[in-house]
């Protein structure tokens, strides 16, 4: 073998080498998945399950900013029910802003209403929301473990009647 042939065949063989470590990487990376970080946010109460108080805490209609940064998720107060609205943007999952009481997307632009829904694109999937229950004690929680798409929306476990 002269010095030719060995470096072509040295080459040939480092970029199989090269792409079987690629390929294993890509097949062992894991699944994405909507459970949460391992250190649960504070008033977490178990795998994708937090606390978000009382129904009193919750008197007044409008969006309720404080889970979004740690849960990534809004709570909602309108039209007589509480619920727990997805704080990622449908289009590249960029964080949302509460702007003007609807959620805007500062990426590209998409704005959703306080219900969830695409007011403006490029986004045109709406917000998903979140199971929230009532404990016998009185206290709100949501399981991010448990997601409702749109058409789903009038579930039980979607929201919590006020009334």
């Amino acid at each position: 073998m002269n010095r030719r042939e060995f470096v072509v065949l040295s080459s040939v063989v480092a970029a199989g080498c090269a792409c079987a470590f690629c390929g294993a990487e890509a097949s062992a990376a894991p699944e994405p998945t909507s459970k949460p970080a391992s250190k649960p946010a504070a008033g977490a109460t178990g795998p994708g399950k937090v606390d978000i108080g009382k129904l009193s805490d919750y008197s007044a209609d409008g969006i309720t900013e404080k889970f979004m940064r740690p849960n990534k998720f809004a709570v909602v107060r309108t039209d007589g029910k509480i619920f727990a609205t997805s704080a990622r943007c449908t289009h590249k999952a960029s964080p949302l802003r509460v702007k003007d009481g609807h959620f805007a997307c500062p990426s590209h632009g998409s704005e959703f209403s306080t219900q969830g829904t695409v007011t403006k694109g490029p986004a045109k999937d709406s917000l998903v929301r979140y199971a929230i229950t009532k404990t016998d004690a009185g206290s709100l929680i949501v399981d991010t473990n448990k997601s409702f798409r749109e058409k789903d929306w009038e579930k039980p476990q979607a929201f919590v009647s006020v009334t």
